[in-house]
């Protein structure tokens, strides 16, 4: 992507509440990414978002996405990101770390 990377995230969420409200499910969840360079610094929240489902039936999962630019500013080399979920139902969090890398 010319001078830059285009970063797409996908991850799946498990075991979130749902609450009932005539016959209809909902959840909500706040999910953010911390960006963690080559160096180690981190970049807290360089993404964040708020999804809102209803459903028509208890769901097993939802998948979530994330897509972001990042320019020539960004070397190459080895990066990570903190995935952190939040189920604003319960109040209860996730988190997992994933590692990329940014080559030509």
């Amino acid at each position: 992507m010319g001078d830059g990377w285009e970063v797409n995230v996908t991850f799946h969420v498990k075991g979130f509440t749902q609450q009932e409200d005539n016959s209809l499910y909902h959840s909500k969840l706040n999910y953010s990414i911390d960006l963690i360079k080559p160096s180690n610094d981190t970049l807290k929240n360089f993404y964040f978002n708020t999804e809102e489902y209803t459903f028509q039936e208890k769901a097993e999962d939802i998948e979530l996405e994330a897509q972001f630019d990042l320019d020539s500013t960004y070397q190459k080399g080895k990066y990570s990101l903190l995935i952190n979920v939040i189920d604003k139902l319960s109040n209860q969090s996730a988190n997992v770390k994933r590692s990329f890398e940014l080559s030509n």
